[in-house]
């Protein structure tokens, strides 16, 4: 097993970090391929940067142990902006990027996608506790009277949505679009009354709720599940039919479900069966 190194960095290094600093996950084995792994540093649990400047999360434990299972790779984390990622691996300046990425047609051109998802993310009602028997759409669509959270324009909230009401069109949601909310003020709108029920990722949800003092107060129903994927430059078929097969190996184990429940609370991968 390669040996991990430990990172130490100031708040000026920090800001480095965030603009594209360099983290090995390992040491080079000889004559092993070096591979940067683009990664956003602040897509909480999924992959981020913790207070000693280490990238962690979700996906970054996963692609660590693919790199164990590939001696003839090394992996490092390379953070960077949205936009620079997608950017970076169609042009195969990186390799491969992780950091919870949906899969789409229009992705599917630019990108190779492996025979393995990586993870899964899941999307639920908040509600107040007293509204719990809220748990699905249709239940949603059948109480008008409960005020629904505006959602931002042309993000996966809104796809959710208007997927469902092309789906029902005796039976839509009214929703209304609007500026991205910060999720703690989300949650304190929901548990204040300012609204009943907000359609929201999980990915902050456990940890915001105990650090609110919500417990009890709120109930988070998962209604969407999507599967989250790594991207491969085009170029990059066999290291990513290798990655494919370790992450194929890595799930027989059952690590990732206990990964799942380590950063989001529960295992999300239960909702795919």
């Amino acid at each position: 097993m390669k040996q991990t190194k430990k990172w130490s960095f100031s708040a000026l290094l920090m800001y480095a970090l965030v603009i594209g600093a360099v983290f090995a996950t390992s040491a080079r084995a000889e004559g092993a391929r070096r591979i940067q792994v683009a990664i956003k540093p602040d897509l909480y649990p999924i992959s981020y940067i913790d207070d000693g400047g280490n990238p962690v999360g979700y996906d970054i434990e996963i692609a660590r142990l693919i790199d164990e299972k590939l001696p003839g790779y090394e992996f490092e984390f390379v953070p960077l902006s949205q936009e620079a990622i997608l950017v970076g691996v169609e042009t195969g300046k990186y390799p491969v990027a992780i950091s919870g990425f949906s899969k789409s047609p229009e992705r599917e051109e630019k990108y190779l996608y492996p025979s393995e998802n990586i993870g899964v993310v899941a999307f639920g009602l908040v509600v107040r506790t007293v509204d719990a028997g809220i748990d699905s759409f249709e239940k949603l669509a059948d109480s008008p009277g409960l005020k629904i959270q505006p959602v931002p324009p042309a993000t996966s909230m809104q796809i959710i949505y208007d997927s469902y009401n092309k789906e029902h069109p005796g039976k839509t949601i009214p929703y209304a679009l609007g500026e991205w909310p910060n999720s703690a003020d989300t949650l304190k709108w929901i548990v204040e009354g300012r609204y009943d029920v907000a359609l929201v990722g999980i990915n902050e949800y456990p940890k915001l709720v105990g650090e609110l003092g919500y417990e009890g107060k709120l109930k988070f129903n998962v209604v969407r599940t999507i599967t989250t994927w790594s991207l491969f430059n085009k170029g990059e078929g066999e290291f990513a039919e290798a990655y494919a097969s370790a992450l194929r190996e890595i799930k027989g184990t059952g690590l990732p479900s206990e990964l799942s429940i380590k950063y989001f609370g529960e295992d999300l991968f239960k909702y795919l069966k």
